[in-house]
């Protein structure tokens, strides 16, 4: 039967020592391009490893990174797991670096342990003990206590295997070391207590390290604590419970490609179908393990593969195979310098030998005993007293053999009874209620969790919202800005443009027709004796003069000097003080303009001088009065005009016959205002002009 152990790597993780930030940040950047630069499988943590070890430099980093590259290859090569180790040993001492170097010796001595090289482990066991105790500061005694306790357990030590686990759980758990080293720990300590076959503490033990190991979350450990607990089950006659057990531990090692803890698991899958019987499955499941053994050549669990399938055959009453099987491993481990292993197998032969060929005697029985009491093997003790009843039995002495029978009787049931299958299932209900309370308490979590990743996810949307909506807003206004940024550049060209025809109306047509306006008036004066001459001359100087007024008007239309509506007012006291002067009409002008600066287009602008001028004029010539009201306000919705005079007024149907009503209509219509015209006879008239502005 075989056991399983946990092992980490034992990189003391409270030692100071010098750091070179540069290394540092160029082992980062190197480890994040190598995991983007490698495909996708070989995306691993070994691979990034082996490549992060080709860019540093000697240094303590690299040292480390040469034993975890080991240490992972521990499983599925030793070879190049020994090649890394090696390394890593000879650069640390070139360097003198302690911590890690000593890590790796003991890391070395469990990997030669497997090997089944027993001068190797000694010697790489004894270099982690004598570095611990040279450079206490500079190193931690777990590196030791750990591989010690390993590998006095694999050499069947089991005490001294004990004294070494204590003392590193203790360790650990002073220095507060995390859950999963300590449950590591833990693991290792119960399958120790296992293989004295003392099976409640060894229960215990497992149990609290499964619990540490998830609460941990690690599947490897837990995987190790189902190995452990299939085998308990196995001792305790349960092995359809303890292949379930090894079958969970398989399939995660399968899932991490674990060859030799695939191995050790098909060992344990074939004694419990042993344990059943079913002696086709027990074969077919150690051929796996030898098979796996052969390829990693681990010469100690060979051997033990070859001893599982002696006991097969055994079982299977095959003795010429069974006694085959077992000289091949006894011949095996001798060759492989493993005496302790060749004793163990050599004394399973001999139980299977015919009673007359044991070479025991009494005294070799009784010294079996006390060395298997002090050392607290149950497991020998058992064996021992049930062979020393069969030895007072074959006396004839039934005094004695009963006696021995009886202590036999009680240990096995100490070791096997009811009571420890009833503590078994009591901590295996425990710690599943356990799981579940976790696995609730994970649900609760996970919700808070979900609910807390919606909340974010409702920002995000939000924010994201609000972040494109304030693009948009943003573009809006770049967009309208550059849409006013061209109105105005349109506007100013436009105001250049119209400056430059008013300014050049003025100039050039306005000369030309003041000079058309002298010549009449000079060409009328030298024809005093040709009236006709006369005539046409005073005509040409009243054509002109109305041309020169009504390119006036133009000129002032389109200079964009006068587009303020305070242009405008000035404009309109400027043609009515006009009229005073040529006509007995007297104005009172009223004015509430809210904003001065106020731009009056040139077209509204044209169209509401001309029909203010035009009510004035018709006001003066038809209306006979002698005052007139004139009225102007602005406010947000437009402009208000409002003319009155206090004349004869006129009729509503003679309102259309004269063309400057229907003028004033027609310019009002234009630019979108409201032109009223009250009128009574005798009663005088209004004008109301109600003009909207953008």
């Amino acid at each position: 039967m075989a056991e399983n152990v946990f092992m980490i790597p034992l990189c003391p993780s409270r030692i100071t020592c010098p750091i070179n930030l540069g290394i540092i940040f160029r082992v980062l950047f190197l480890f994040l391009f190598a995991i983007t630069q490698l495909p996708a499988q070989s995306s691993s943590k070994l691979d990034s490893l082996l490549a992060v070890s080709k860019t540093l430099s000697d240094s303590s980093e690299k040292v480390k990174t040469l034993q975890l590259i080991g240490f992972h290859y521990r499983k599925s090569s030793p070879e190049k797991a020994s090649y890394y180790y090696h390394q890593a040993i000879l650069l640390g001492n070139r360097l003198q670096e302690r911590n890690y170097t000593t890590s790796t010796y003991s890391q070395m001595a469990l990997l030669q342990n497997h090997f089944g090289n027993i001068d190797s482990t000694d010697y790489y066991l004894a270099k982690t003990k004598g570095m611990v105790e040279k450079y206490p500061d500079d190193t931690k005694p777990s590196s030791y206590y750990q591989a010690a306790g390993l590998i006095y357990k694999n050499r069947g030590e089991l005490e001294k295997a004990i004294e070494m686990t204590k003392k590193h759980i203790e360790y650990l758990e002073y220095s507060e070391e995390d859950k999963i080293t300590i449950a590591g720990a833990y693991h290792n300590l119960s399958v120790i207590f296992w293989l004295q076959k003392n099976l409640s503490t060894a229960i215990d033990t497992e149990f609290k390290a499964l619990a540490l190991f998830s609460e941990g979350g690690s599947e490897e450990g837990v995987a190790y604590c189902h190995t452990s607990l299939g085998n308990i089950y196995h001792d305790l006659g349960q092995d359809k419970t303890a292949i379930k057990y090894h079958t969970l531990s398989l399939d995660y090692k399968k899932k991490q490609g674990d060859k030799r803890g695939m191995s050790i698991s098909y060992l344990n899958i074939s004694t419990a179908y042993l344990g059943l019987k079913d002696y086709d499955k027990a074969m077919e499941y150690v051929h796996k393990a030898l098979k796996l053994n052969k390829e990693l050549n681990i010469k100690g669990e060979e051997v033990r593969n070859i001893w599982q399938t002696g006991i097969i055959y055994r079982e299977k009453k095959d003795t010429t195979a069974a006694l085959a099987a077992f000289d091949q491993a006894i011949n095996l481990a001798k060759k492989y310098d493993n005496p302790n292993l060749a004793l163990e197998v050599q004394k399973s032969k001999d139980e299977f030998l015919p009673h007359p060929l044991k070479k025991n005697t009494l005294s070799d029985l009784l010294e079996n005993l006390k060395t298997s009491e002090e050392n607290q093997d149950s497991l020998q003790i058992s064996n021992t007293l049930k062979e020393l009843t069969s030895w007072y039995y074959g006396q004839r002495d039934y005094k004695q053999a009963f006696t021995y029978q009886q202590k036999h009787y009680e240990i096995e049931k100490a070791m096997y009874g009811p009571e420890v299958l009833n503590r078994m299932k009591q901590l295996e209900n425990k710690y599943e209620v356990s799981q579940r309370e976790n696995t609730i308490e994970l649900l609760k979590k996970e919700k808070e969790i979900n609910v807390s990743k919606l909340e974010r996810q409702r920002i995000a949307l939000f924010g994201s919202i609000g972040i494109v909506l304030l693009i948009l807003i943003v573009a809006y206004l770049l967009f309208n800005r550059n849409r006013i940024l061209q109105e105005n550049r349109r506007i100013i060209e436009l105001e250049k443009v119209r400056n430059n025809i008013a300014r050049d109306v003025h100039d050039d047509v306005g000369s030309t027709i003041s000079s058309i306006q002298l010549i009449s008036e000079i060409l009328k004066k030298r024809s005093d004796q040709n009236l006709r001459t006369q005539q046409a001359a005073g005509h040409i100087s009243e054509l002109s003069g109305k041309v020169a007024a009504g390119l006036q008007e133009i000129i002032w239309a389109t200079n964009p000097l006068n587009d303020k509506i305070e242009a405008i007012l000035l404009e309109m006291h400027k043609y009515t003080a006009e009229i005073q002067q040529n006509q007995e009409c007297s104005f009172s002008f009223k004015e509430k303009i809210q904003n001065p600066d106020l731009i009056i287009s040139s077209n509204i602008r044209k169209n509401l001088m001309m029909i203010f001028k035009e009510s004035l004029n018709n006001a003066c010539k038809y209306s006979g009065s002698s005052k007139m009201e004139i009225s102007i306000s602005q406010n947000r919705k437009g402009l208000k005009l409002k003319i009155r005079d206090f004349g004869r007024g006129f009729e509503a149907d003679t309102i259309t016959k004269g063309n400057g009503m229907k003028n004033m209509k027609e310019r009002a219509t234009e630019i979108g205002a409201k032109l009223t015209i009250d009128s009574e006879k005798n009663q005088g008239t209004i004008i109301k002009l109600n003009i909207p502005l953008p």
